[in-house]
């Protein structure tokens, strides 16, 4: 994030958004598999455990940020990608 003093406003670059991005699914990914959770998308059973809070801080704050992670809960999210 860059100040940029002309116009008094704080700019990203895509760069740092494509970072912040690949950051944030690298957390959500590494949340499901430490609660042995599939990397693809996945319907949720009975009441939000901890692991769903914590995946959907994580969309919220992206979201709060302007990333749009594919979802507005973590289990609607292919994080595939992120096996290893």
């Amino acid at each position: 994030m860059e100040y940029h003093a002309p116009t008094g406003r704080f700019t990203v670059s895509p760069d740092s958004l494509g970072k912040a991005t690949h950051e944030l699914m690298y957390a959500l990914a590494g949340v499901r598999k430490m609660n042995n959770l599939p990397l693809t998308p996945y319907e949720r059973e009975g009441g939000l455990d901890p692991v769903d809070h914590i995946q959907k801080a994580i969309v919220d704050g992206a979201r709060t940020m302007g990333i749009n992670l594919g979802g507005n809960w973590g289990n609607e999210i292919d994080l595939s990608k992120y096996k290893d």
